[in-house]
């Protein structure tokens, strides 16, 4: 089973873009690694949900913040 590595947090203004690179493992199996990606926490005032979530290529995904705060991702 592929092993996902926490990259380190990141900071940006409000209206860039954040993108969020993950670092896996290769699977066993030699398949290609696909990710899902969950909104796990966010400002109370954000409208953003997890469809705000966008997929650049397979180990990158992308949001752009809707307000100033903390937000956290999760991928499985």
């Amino acid at each position: 089973m592929p092993t996902i590595t926490q990259l380190e947090d990141q900071t940006i203004d409000l209206g860039d873009i954040a993108t969020i690179p993950v670092q896996a493992t290769p699977c066993v199996e030699g398949a290609a690694l696909t990710y899902d990606w969950t909104l796990d926490s966010k400002p109370l005032d954000s409208e953003l949900d997890d469809t705000a979530i966008g997929i650049g290529d397979p180990t990158n995904a992308t949001f752009e913040p809707d307000v100033v705060g903390t937000y956290v991702l999760s991928t499985y």
